[in-house]
């Protein structure tokens, strides 16, 4: 139950909630708080570390065939402050599906889309097979311009 209460208390934070709402919500009959505001503090900063570890992870040991891209749009505290969420996943030579990469930007440029495959090729993404996109004008530019990139290795 524990690990349970922990996952929605982070859902509810992401979201929008503060700390003092998420304490008020979780109490026992007699009202008292199963979460204190402190403890959900140090919840949110283990989940911002945990963000960190994920996003400078190495992607060298993944055999990427088909890479998918998109940019959504998700109200997510501090995190995005309203930005559009770049989001990549992969599906491996294994079959294994994996979330690769998120990064907030400003808008679904083509400056901002650039950023986000040198971090991945930074970190180890190797050329895959095929990326499929929604068809963001900037995206296809970069991936075309990035991958040939790649191509020249």
């Amino acid at each position: 139950m524990e690990e349970g209460l922990y996952k929605l208390a982070a859902e509810m934070y992401v979201r929008g909630l503060s700390t003092r709402d998420i304490e008020s919500t979780f109490t026992d009959r007699e009202d008292k708080a199963l979460l204190s505001r402190s403890s959900v503090s140090q919840m949110t900063e283990s989940l911002y570390t945990e963000y960190e570890n994920f996003r400078n992870r190495d992607l060298s040991g993944y055999d990427v065939v088909y890479l998918f891209v998109v940019g959504v749009y998700e109200s997510v505290r501090r995190y995005s402050q309203n930005q559009t969420i770049l989001a990549a996943w992969a599906i491996c030579s294994d079959g294994q599906k994996i979330l690769l990469h998120l990064a907030a930007a400003g808008r679904e440029s083509e400056s901002s889309w650039g950023d986000f495959f040198e971090e991945m090729i930074g970190r180890g993404l190797r050329q895959p097979l095929m990326v499929t996109s929604d068809g963001q004008k900037g995206l296809i530019v970069i991936c075309n311009i990035e991958f040939l990139y790649l191509n020249q290795f």
